[in-house]
């Protein structure tokens, strides 16, 4: 090949990418031009974590992120306690509560969008322990995180398939609960299987899951009582018609979870 066309390709070449580089570079500058919308959330893997080197990346921040893309804004994440909920709605500090949220016993509380997923719960043991079902709880101790929807359930004893327990021990964080099992304070841990699954795959050759849920918690994303009613429903437009062309489905995929479960058997 003669040098006039090998110059032609180069050139050819460098303008493809010219091009291509010009078309992200404006594709960004489209989507830093967007409003920002401010979404509170709390850490709790694999459905929210500001922590990582790469920026925020979970089940709830991907579909966020995504959700309010379609509805023209761009999401800024802040780290809001749970606890804090009520105020920083009531504040502007934040637009909206989105961190594996469930919306029972406070469907009156919130402006719900949702439910977007399904969050089960379930129990960990020891791999090398005798705990095969839920039946196999008669007496044990077991672990949960203080202040959630679990530590409801065991209280309330909302689940006839579970006998009566030994003693319930709440911590105030997941690592205290997983700690208590690996050292043997606790017989048993529960709790969402996004995280009991992390756990396991964690160690493998500690911890086992049982097949048999504990219970079964609708998602939502929380909104302040006098917050645009309409701006609510749309949003949970966009998220039904991305389960709908698939695209919650494969960020729940991509995190580990069931997505058969997680989406409510649809």
């Amino acid at each position: 090949m003669n040098t006039k066309k090998l110059f032609k390709i180069f050139c050819l070449l460098l303008a493809a990418v010219f091009l291509l580089s010009a078309c992200a570079n404006t594709a960004a500058n489209q989507t830093d031009d967007l409003p920002e919308i401010i979404v509170g959330t709390d850490s709790y893997e694999p459905y929210s974590d500001l922590s990582t080197v790469m920026g925020p990346v979970a089940v709830d921040v991907e579909l966020a992120t995504e959700a309010f893309r379609r509805m023209g804004y761009q999401v800024v994440f802040s780290m809001v306690d749970w606890e804090d909920a009520d105020e920083a709605l009531a504040n502007g500090e934040v637009d909206c509560m989105w961190a594996c949220i469930t919306m029972e016993g406070k469907e009156d509380r919130f402006q719900w969008a949702g439910p977007y997923l399904y969050a089960n719960e379930v129990v960990v043991v020891r791999a090398d322990g005798d705990i095969q079902t839920l039946a196999d709880l008669a007496g044990k101790r077991i672990a949960v995180h203080a202040g959630s929807m679990t530590e409801t359930v065991l209280l309330e004893e909302q689940n006839p398939e579970i006998p009566s327990i030994g003693a319930l021990y709440s911590f105030g964080t997941m690592t205290e609960v997983r700690t208590s099992l690996s050292k043997g304070y606790s017989d048993a841990i529960v709790g969402y299987e996004g995280e009991m699954t992390a756990l396991i795959e964690s160690s493998p050759e500690e911890f086992r899951m049982l097949d048999e849920t504990v219970s079964t918690h609708k998602l939502g994303v929380a909104f302040a009582k006098d917050d645009d009613a309409s701006f609510v429903a749309e949003l949970k437009e966009v998220l039904e018609q991305m389960q709908l062309d698939g695209t919650t489905a494969k960020i729940v995929e991509k995190y580990g979870l069931n997505v058969e479960k997680a989406l409510g058997g649809k």
